[in-house]
């Protein structure tokens, strides 16, 4: 079912903000911080973008997108707020978002959405 790929990667991608950014952060250790493409923060790494940017080369299905509104590379995105000031609160801001995205999938799971269709 197309939808428990997307739940998969909505909790993957929770699963490495948690891992990548918040504990570290938390714990005091700092982050691994690069902004080389195949980074610990890029599209690589990221199991919505594999799944939406990579697979189909636009964000616009992504529940990401859908929930804040915005492609995560735009200015003020909760993203590119982390980017930008790599700390605790824009990490714990982003997971919120991811879990939001997940929220939004749960709701529209039963329904035939169109836009997961192209998959």
């Amino acid at each position: 079912m197309l939808t428990k790929r997307v739940l998969q990667a909505v909790d993957g991608s929770i699963r490495h903000w948690l891992r990548d950014a918040v504990m570290p952060l938390e714990l005091d250790h700092g982050i691994f911080f690069t902004h080389r493409p195949s980074g610990v923060f890029s599209a690589q790494r990221c199991a919505l973008c594999q799944l939406f940017v990579l697979k189909q080369d636009h964000c616009h299905c992504c529940p990401l997108f859908r929930v804040e509104g915005v492609w995560c590379t735009s200015l003020g995105s909760t993203y590119t707020c982390f980017i930008t000031f790599p700390s605790l609160a824009p990490a714990k801001a982003m997971v919120a978002k991811l879990v939001e995205a997940r929220i939004y999938v749960e709701q529209i799971k039963g329904e035939n959405y169109h836009v997961y269709r192209k998959l």
